[in-house]
């Protein structure tokens, strides 16, 4: 998710890493830039992966290896269908998405050490086991491989979403005491 080009490489190395162990694959890439798309393709291409693009009203298919999903709007319907979520800009570009993005919807994530602005997220996220951190190309491709294990895969995500829902019934019950005070100061 939010891959930009200069991730790209790296990215669609993992795959091809990954798709030697599972042949049916599919990377779903989220570029960062959506108009990018068409140059991602010709890249994907020059590396022997087969590609479409949600633009250009291409469906995933068998023949694929890799989606790039660069409609707006649609980041939400990936992070649920994805099993496995690595977070752009975490190991090139200092900047990423905020990874409770992912883990509220269900996503097993990686990322890299530049976890900058969201820092503080993504240190929870590893001290309670709801995130895969890596520091190279090398161990995405590694983590990737791991988490295609359903279980392994799974515990992390259940993991990420603990930690991310860990506090809520405090902010619920907040959040009504200062909505009766304010009833009460407006009535």
């Amino acid at each position: 998710v939010d891959c930009s080009l200069a991730e790209l490489g790296l990215v669609a190395t993992a795959h091809k890493q990954a798709i030697r162990r599972a042949h049916r694959l599919l990377l779903v890439l989220v570029p960062r830039v959506p108009a990018s798309a068409p140059e991602i393709q010709q890249r994907l291409t020059e590396m022997n992966l087969t590609s479409g693009i949600r633009s250009a009203g291409d469906d995933p298919d068998e023949e694929q290896q890799v989606y790039i999903a660069d409609l707006p709007g649609e980041l939400g319907l990936w992070y649920r269908l994805a099993p496995v979520c690595y977070l752009g800009g975490t190991l090139i570009e200092e900047q990423s998405r905020h990874p409770f993005e992912a883990a509220a919807l269900g996503s097993a994530i990686i990322h890299g050490t530049l976890t900058a602005p969201h820092g503080a997220a993504f240190e929870r996220l590893d001290r309670t086991g709801g995130a895969r951190p890596i520091a190279t190309a090398d161990e995405l491709s590694a983590a990737v491989e791991t988490l295609l294990s359903p279980d392994k895969a799974a515990q992390l995500a259940n993991a990420a979403w603990a930690a991310t829902s860990e506090g809520a019934e405090a902010t619920n019950r907040l959040v009504s005491l200062i909505q009766s005070s304010l009833d009460t100061l407006g009535g």
